[in-house]
């Protein structure tokens, strides 16, 4: 699970501050439609009590289920507009996914994008696919951000400068395809100074997570590596953390 967002709402009662309510959104990281989309699943809610009678805290707990209650009808729009997807009603899934895009989602958004991408439910519309997917990226959404990565990794003339951007974000969200991607350029040297240590470090963490391929890059790396270099990759890839 991981924290989506924090509201707070205070509770005055004669002119001074008697409670609060955090209701914590959070999503579970799954891969959805294949497409490596975390959604929202469940809220929690803390109660906070500063000098508060009971009645007013029964107040504030059917407060807090009532914000919940208001919040699951759109969010479970996500899952629905999934299962839609999956058994290739893709109009439905659209039309699921647009108010919670509008809203601001990160996710439908990117779904969204990438159903404008492919031309599924929608008429196919690359300007449309790249405006959805600009917005879930803005807010972090880390498969935008390794689609971005992939757009110029493959744009002609290439820019894997910029792609290694890309890339790096998602691939410190924990993303093992942008891990392997980024492993890719350190090793190849494209666009960036070759870099032995990072490939390597870097492959490492794409083949923990089951990415095949980054086994035999880090293989071909280690060939051109000192020991000490080794040492050094291994470690870091030991000590990183999601960011």
């Amino acid at each position: 699970m991981r924290l989506l967002g924090i509201h707070t709402f205070f509770v005055w009662n004669k002119g001074r501050t008697s409670g609060f309510i955090t209701l914590a959104r959070l999503r579970r990281s799954g891969p959805g439609l294949g497409l490596q989309g975390p959604h929202v699943v469940s809220y929690s809610i803390d109660i906070g009590r500063v000098e508060v009678c009971k009645s007013i805290m029964k107040r504030i707990t059917a407060f807090a289920v009532l914000l919940v209650v208001l919040a699951t009808p759109a969010w479970a729009g996500l899952d629905e507009g999934i299962a839609a997807y999956k058994r290739f009603d893709y109009a439905t899934a659209v039309r699921e996914w647009r108010p919670l895009a509008e809203q601001g989602d990160a996710v439908a958004q990117y779904y969204l994008g990438n159903m404008y991408r492919t031309g599924q439910g929608v008429p196919q519309d690359y300007a449309e696919a790249e405006r959805w997917n600009r917005r879930a990226v803005e807010q972090g959404n880390v498969s935008a951000q390794f689609n971005f990565g992939v757009k110029y990794y493959n744009s002609l003339p290439q820019d894997y400068a910029e792609a290694a951007k890309w890339f790096r974000k998602a691939a410190n969200q924990g993303n093992a395809d942008a891990q392997y991607h980024l492993g890719v350029i350190y090793d190849k040297g494209y666009d960036l100074p070759q870099d032995n240590v990072q490939a390597h470090m870097w492959y490492s963490l794409a083949e923990a997570q089951g990415r095949t391929a980054a086994a035999w890059g880090r293989g071909r790396v280690a060939k051109r590596m000192t020991p000490a270099q080794i040492a050094v990759a291994q470690r870091r890839a030991r000590e990183w953390k999601p960011k």
